[in-house]
């Protein structure tokens, strides 16, 4: 065994205390502890000495990071460890010392706090026991699947062991979270205490062992998971799993088959062959092009979470250039306003939510209230949190309470008069230093701050709906704007949970830029013949969350043929074809979900179910009116089908069961409008790189 480095000495710190061995990670030049391959002969060693050593009783795990326990495995070794036989290799050896934890004669104990994240979640499921502080920062996590891979240090093995494979298969393969409240429910935890007597209570665990209470919760947590993982019920679990798995993945992604397969080995074969299986399949995954570029994704997300314009604001502001907590004005307490409220009371930051409607506002309030009454029930915040939360929180009807906020975002209606004569009072009303900010989907920024409104403080920040879920936010800068707006606008966005990239200003910024030719793409093809629901189930298939026809109904087809308006000049010039359908639809009251009628019809229902309140079986029906709105041959071949729904048409350029070719060339038609679109974006310069 080789001598410690004395980078590994400096992150591995060991002190005796009360009959324990407290290992404390400090992993040097980092802000968080990541798994190294160095450190496992430096931990081997420590467990060997203090087995040997009557004046140790047990151990404990801890973290010198404030906020964070272990954040995982370094990804970097992906770079370093190219072959199939090498990353088995590396997974083989965590296993090894992940064995060496499970089976050592003395008690361990994992005190965690803060962020716990992939092979940090593993040492801790090798343990004996396992603290887990009561704190929202904590958070438990098998994440790997986000990666395209799969626990590749027996995490597929041991968390159905420990807390049940129906319990598990949620955590496996989406990698959500576990929070506090939840660990100790599902046995992850045996122990949840306050941050502060974490190392105390691994002390009483190995000195005393469990207490009563204790002992008896996690009897039934283990007689659980043995009725769960027993053969029979085992296979019904799995089998609903994997039709579960092919319904999310469309086939897409090769990971969830592969954990579901992993922990069928080894809950079949016993954990020696679900752990070579495991790691055979980590392997396989690692050098796998969806793993590769998911990879990639996750480090270009990564990067987009430092502050770019760091060095542009007098502010003072943590290492990733989020600034101090500020006072923030939405103006419009509509379902984006209240979203862009509850993010930003989440990321510390007062709020003053501006509507002139009081019942906008009342209403807004209530929906943040039990959003954050949610989050307290399912243990990611405490009642503390909440309350402090609901206290930096103001509503008004009086446009003048904006006038101590340092940034204004707007978000009501998508009129560039309405807009521009918003921040003309909010000008006269705030700071020269005050940003103000859009939240428009395709209004070019600098049309919104004639010279009279601070142009130089005016940018674009871009949310998704839900803002609460979508983690994207869209920054523009325009010719005027200075780095110190900027630099608060991203501030903001990284307090508030979100990956901001920085875009320049045009028609679109990028995203809806992009998204714009693929949906006409899709009404080109309705009108040429194409079946609506047969085009949705392809554009499925290939990996978006909804069809294009769909997400335009969820969207509203006023505000599609809005986007058209803004964009389709831009394409026309270049020669592209754009449709007027959306334009006609809407005209004639055919707007989407929210009207009852688009491509599809929804009658009067909220949530999939129908009119009458029992939910509704079988496809969405098409909209028949559809018919009307075909062009030349098709639409006369679909209004003579004698009643037919509407895009199944004997014209019909896919239909129901179409060809492979045809169903390629639907595919390739819109995934290429919105690919050459990007690739545009990055030419003209409204992209800075293609990351």
């Amino acid at each position: 065994m080789s001598a410690p480095s004395s980078e590994t000495s400096q992150a591995i710190i060991e002190s005796l205390q009360e009959g324990v061995l407290f290992i404390r990670l400090d992993d040097p030049g980092s802000s968080v502890n990541r798994l190294r391959p160095e450190w496992i002969d430096r931990i081997t060693a420590l467990l060997d000495n203090a087995q040997r050593n009557p004046d140790v009783r047990g151990v404990a795990v801890v973290s010198a990071k404030p906020g964070s326990f272990i954040a995982g495995v370094d990804l970097d070794l992906f770079r370093t460890h190219t072959t199939r036989e090498a990353v088995e290799q590396l997974s083989r050896q965590g296993q090894e010392m992940l064995d060496r934890i499970e089976t050592y004669p003395k008690p361990i104990v994992a005190c965690i706090h803060g962020s716990c994240m992939g092979g940090g979640t593993e040492l801790a499921l090798a343990c004996r026991y396992r603290v887990v502080s009561r704190s929202p920062s904590t958070r438990i996590a098998l994440p790997e699947v986000k990666l395209g891979l799969l626990p590749g240090m027996g995490g597929t093995q041991r968390l159905p062991r420990r807390i049940g494979l129906a319990a598990a298969l949620p955590y496996l393969l989406t990698g959500r979270n576990l929070y506090a409240k939840q660990a100790a429910a599902s046995g992850f935890a045996d122990a949840v205490v306050k941050p502060e007597y974490l190392e105390a209570a691994a002390v009483r665990l190995i000195q005393k062992g469990p207490d009563d209470k204790t002992t008896k919760r996690l009897r039934a947590v283990r007689r659980r998971a043995w009725f769960q993982n027993a053969p029979l019920i085992r296979i019904v679990i799995l089998k609903s799993a994997r039709k579960q798995v092919l319904k999310t993945t469309q086939g897409n992604y090769p990971a969830p088959p592969a954990i579901l397969e992993a922990v069928e080995t080894g809950l079949a074969q016993g954990m020696k062959a679900g752990l070579r299986h495991e790691a055979r399949l980590f392997a396989e995954l690692a050098v796998g092009p969806e793993s590769g570029a998911l990879r990639s994704l996750f480090f270009a997300m990564t990067a987009a979470k430092r502050n770019p314009f760091q060095a542009a604001s007098p502010e003072v502001a943590d290492g990733a250039g989020r600034a101090g907590a500020a006072v923030i004005g939405v103006a419009g307490a509509g379902l984006m306003g209240s979203g862009i409220a509850e993010v930003s009371l989440a990321g510390g930051d007062r709020v003053i939510l501006y509507d002139l409607n009081a019942e906008a506002c009342r209403k807004a309030a209530r929906t943040i209230h039990k959003a954050l009454e949610k989050r307290r029930r399912t243990g990611q915040i405490d009642r503390l949190e909440m309350d402090r939360q609901l206290s930096s929180l103001k509503t008004t009807t009086r446009l003048e309470d904006l006038a101590p906020c340092t940034l204004v975002i707007e978000a009501v209606v998508e009129r560039p008069d309405v807009k521009r004569e918003l921040f003309r009072a909010l000008t006269q009303l705030t700071s020269n230093r005050t940003v103000l900010a859009s939240n428009t989907s395709a209004l070019p920024i600098s049309d919104l701050f004639p010279p009279e409104t601070r142009p130089a403080f005016g940018v674009g920040m871009h949310y998704f709906s839900p803002v609460q879920k979508m983690p994207l936010l869209e920054v523009i800068r325009t010719n005027d704007s200075c780095e110190e707006a900027l630099h608060a606008a991203v501030a903001a966005g990284l307090r508030q949970g979100k990956i901001p990239i920085t875009v320049n200003d045009g028609p679109g910024f990028y995203t809806t830029r992009i998204l714009a030719p693929f949906m006409n793409e899709a009404l080109l093809l309705f009108e040429e013949g194409a079946d609506v629901r047969e085009t949705d189930r392809i554009m499925r298939e290939a990996g978006f969350p909804v069809g294009p026809f769909t997400l335009l109904d969820e969207v509203g087809l006023d505000v599609g043929a809005h986007v058209g308006d803004v964009l389709g000049a831009l394409f026309r010039e270049r020669g592209g074809r754009t449709s007027d359908l959306s334009h006609r639809l809407a005209a004639d009251g055919h707007t989407g979900r929210k009207g009852g009628a688009g491509f599809y019809l929804y009658e009067a229902d909220t949530g999939g179910g129908s009119a009458s309140g029992r939910k509704r079986k079988g496809p969405r029906p098409l909209n028949p009116a559809l018919a009307a709105y075909r062009q030349g041959a098709a639409g006369q071949s679909a209004e003579g089908a004698g009643g037919r729904e509407a895009g199944q048409s004997a014209a019909s350029s896919t239909t129901p069961n179409a060809s492979a070719s045809a169903q390629a060339e639907t595919r390739d038609r819109m995934l290429l409008m919105m690919v050459n679109e990007a690739a545009h974006c990055l030419g003209e310069g409204i992209l800075q790189s293609a990351a």
